[in-house]
């Protein structure tokens, strides 16, 4: 079990590497701490498995767990831990569209804030908070992280009553709150501005 001196120092380091590896395109899990691993501990492919977690880990500013079946990740103030479950969420603009009132959908008509989201494979514990990261994949960007929404563990279940399997990124919006993060970040306005002037228009249709 690591103290708050050491946690600090691991996520700080963490934080440096990510900015240093992105300057030359660069993600190598393997040398990054972990909150119970150090860097090069484990094996290839359990870095693998361990990859989209560790990414996330770094940009909410916090240090993923190598047990999956221990969650995610964990987050530590004042010496106290808690257990964070982390949801990545990848978009590219190709399927993303507006129509002649400037509305933006996804795909046949699925509004943007809808369609991005957190999937959800298992029951959710009502004590383990959700952060859902937000990342644009189609190279338009210096940093392909839009941004981080956090959520507290009794909305989320409270939110997967309706959907068993999905909580909406419109949902983090307004029942959940925008984590800072330490990392470059894109920042939702200006990414959802920029690409809607950018989006082709489309005549949307309503099934009958």
């Amino acid at each position: 079990m690591i103290d708050q001196k050491e946690f600090d120092r691991r996520v700080a380091y963490n934080i440096k590497l990510y900015k240093q590896q992105i300057e030359t395109n660069e993600f190598t899990p393997s040398l990054y701490f972990l909150f119970d691993k150090k860097p090069r501990e484990l094996k290839t492919l359990q870095y693998g498995k361990l990859f989209h977690d560790i990414y996330a880990s770094i940009v909410c500013g916090i240090l993923a767990l190598s047990d999956l079946d221990e969650k995610d990740a964990m987050l530590m103030k004042g010496g106290k831990v808690m257990r964070v479950e982390l949801k990545t969420n990848y978009i590219t603009t190709k399927n993303v569209w507006k129509n002649s009132k400037g509305k933006v959908y996804v795909g046949y008509r699925t509004p943007l804030t809808d369609y991005m989201g957190a999937n959800f494979s298992t029951n959710h514990d009502p004590e383990i908070p959700v952060f859902l990261v937000c990342c644009d994949t189609t190279d338009k960007w210096d940093s392909e992280v839009i941004g981080v929404w956090q959520m507290d563990g009794e909305v989320a279940i409270s939110c997967l009553e309706k959907n068993k399997h999905f909580i909406s990124l419109s949902k983090f919006m307004k029942q959940g709150k925008r984590k800072v993060v330490k990392v470059d970040a894109i920042g939702y306005a200006k990414w959802h501005d920029t690409m809607w002037k950018r989006l082709p228009i489309k005549q949307s249709t309503n099934l009958k």
